[in-house]
């Protein structure tokens, strides 16, 4: 009897472990770490720089299927312990997502980096130039929306909606830190930049396909419902394309940005990008990219044009994955003369 009772027991512990296992088997857990640091010189305000830092990201992410026969996805992301990205999507059917979300990469986000790049965008190399991102309402915002996909093969439309902002994601304005990088550089985070338009409604979409294998197109654009008397709405746009041809590929992506640096000041930057890459063997890749940033500000005359050159190499080690970047920035943050020339050095492992 008491054989039994040790038998039953045993078989029961076990059946609890592999029907947890089950339930774990759809829970996967990934992220990475990295360590960078950042060197340069500089001339007229631009301060030079010589700054580490280091990031861990922990990722979790689950999925699953619903009685009606839908399909779930949750996901969450910290890095240094502060929450980044969440999702949770239903997946109605296989062409049509809806979801909820915050920081993630959806709506205009998704067209606005269809040029290729080895490591880092040209944005984020040290967000220290004033070089914008494109306008968006899913960076450090929650939204809903929705995502049509294989439109026409693989095309893929998707949908925000913001209904009420403190900011607008992603920067207009860039970076204006009067320092070569700042301390979120170090962290490898993207565009800090924010500005005045408070209480913003924003709806964005994008469109990215590859109507042939060699070719990828995107474009994007975003549209903010300003609350602050006198004060323009937010409006960006932006196209991309990529052209792959075995180990090299090369890009172009425009974007431009409508919005008021005061209630009074409209402001509009526009930004032409020229990139290429090029994979030498399967580990090493090099590659190049060129910025042009006009801005014209309200009652400003002479704006200088903002021009920012990279050269980048990554050195691919399966899981670890060595970077360095260069980046030299004429009339950093739009100041005529001001010059930045910077090195970064990065190591990632991911796991």
């Amino acid at each position: 009897m008491k054989n039994k009772y040790v038998k039953l027991l045993t078989a029961t512990a076990l059946t609890s472990v592999l029907v947890s296992g089950a339930a774990l088997a759809q829970i996967k857990i990934s992220g990475y770490h990295e360590g960078n640091m950042i060197t340069g010189s500089s001339k007229g305000t631009q301060n030079s720089t010589k700054q580490m830092g280091n990031e861990t990201s922990l990722r979790f992410t689950a999925n699953g299927n619903l009685n009606n026969g839908m399909t779930d996805l949750a996901d969450y992301e910290m890095r240094n312990a502060v929450t980044q990205e969440r999702l949770l999507n239903i997946g109605v059917t296989k062409n049509l997502d809806v979801y909820l979300g915050a920081e993630t990469v959806r709506g205009s986000e998704i067209a606005r980096t269809i040029n290729p790049y080895v490591n880092n965008r040209i944005q984020d190399i040290t967000n220290g130039t004033g070089l914008s991102n494109m306008a968006d309402g899913t960076s450090g915002e929650n939204y809903v929306g929705f995502d049509f996909k294989n439109i026409a093969g693989n095309g893929r439309l998707s949908v925000t909606f913001t209904p009420n902002s403190s900011g607008i994601g992603a920067a207009t304005v860039g970076d204006t830190a009067t320092s070569a990088v700042t301390s979120t550089d170090l962290a490898g985070s993207t565009a800090n930049a924010t500005t005045t338009n408070a209480a913003l409604s924003i709806i964005t979409a994008g469109f990215v396909i590859d109507p042939i294998p060699s070719v990828k197109i995107g474009l994007g654009i975003t549209k903010g419902d300003a609350q602050v008397a006198n004060q323009d709405d937010l409006e960006g746009k932006t196209f991309g394309i990529r052209f792959t041809q075995g180990p090299a590929a090369i890009g172009y992506q425009y974007h431009k940005n409508e919005s008021n640096t005061t209630s009074t000041t409209s402001q509009e930057n526009k930004v032409n990008t020229f990139s290429a890459t090029y994979a030498v063997n399967k580990e090493l890749s090099v590659g190049l990219a060129h910025s042009k940033q006009e801005r014209n500000i309200e009652g400003t005359a002479n704006t200088p044009d903002l021009k920012v050159k990279a050269l980048q190499v990554g050195y691919n080690l399966g899981a670890a994955v060595l970077q360095y970047d260069y980046q030299d920035a004429d009339n950093s943050g739009h100041v005529r003369n001001n010059e930045t020339k910077t090195h970064k050095l990065k190591a990632k492992v991911n796991f």
